[in-house]
């Protein structure tokens, strides 16, 4: 499945990534509608590790209250909304794609997160490759998908609207997940652990964020992040 990487960003920034992971998995597994029983209901818990069927009920009230499908009470049949038809009403007009397959499902929250960070990482990448084209140069050492670009924790913030806490523990876990490979800029500054705070009280522009592990003051940087997912397009979307 080509997953539109503005709909995983749409998901994070409104907090949907409980009903969009129970919206991929029905879109996964049915033929577009499904007339869900006991034994499905059984499943999908199984599937999405719920540990009560309550959970499943309140993410399909919530995709039925956002359009993301509809549901025929008489008939007990619910239908699953296609990527294109989201695509149109939510307005998202990116073709960019990230490949998933149901694996990604038990790492869902950080999938989405790594799938934001690659396209932050493109468009760094574009942005770098044109600032040489406006000048009339070569860029020299073209950037290879091997290659590490530094995303700033506040820039995630910003695009995703999520806290620092939660950028934090997202690239932990996209990390852990093999979504993406960091290299830390953090560096050792050489001065005692106990001189920091009175170097922070007469500079602290410079020293506020430095820190103390063991015996070692460090001074944070950019983390320098590769993508490991695998993007594509998806193809234009007629607006209604």
């Amino acid at each position: 499945m080509k997953l539109p990487v503005e709909l995983c960003i749409y998901a994070l920034q409104n907090k949907l990534l409980k009903p969009f992971r129970l919206y991929i998995l029905l879109l996964s597994a049915t033929q577009g509608n499904i007339a869900i029983t006991e034994k499905d209901m059984e499943a999908i818990a199984l599937a999405l590790n719920y540990k009560s069927q309550k959970s499943i009920n309140n993410n399909l009230k919530k995709l039925i209250s956002l359009g993301w499908i509809g549901h025929d009470k008489k008939r007990k049949k619910y239908w699953i909304r296609g990527l294109d038809e989201l695509r149109k009403r939510l307005k998202l007009k990116k073709r960019r794609s990230v490949d998933f397959t149901i694996e990604y499902l038990d790492n869902f929250d950080a999938f989405c997160f790594a799938a934001a960070i690659g396209k932050e990482w493109k468009y760094q990448k574009w942005r770098g490759i044109s600032a040489w084209d406006l000048r009339g140069q070569a860029y020299p050492n073209l950037l290879r998908p091997s290659d590490y670009l530094p995303i700033a924790g506040n820039d995630l913030v910003k695009i995703l609207k999520i806290s620092k806490s939660s950028v934090s523990r997202y690239k932990k876990h996209a990390q852990g997940a093999g979504y993406i490979d960091i290299k830390s800029s953090n560096r050792t500054v050489k001065i005692r652990p106990d001189e920091l705070r009175s170097f922070k009280s007469h500079d602290n522009e410079t020293y506020g964020k430095m820190y103390v592990v063991g015996d070692t003051v460090v001074e944070p940087g950019i983390d320098k992040i590769k993508p490991l997912l695998t993007y594509s397009r998806r193809k234009k979307v007629k607006p209604y």
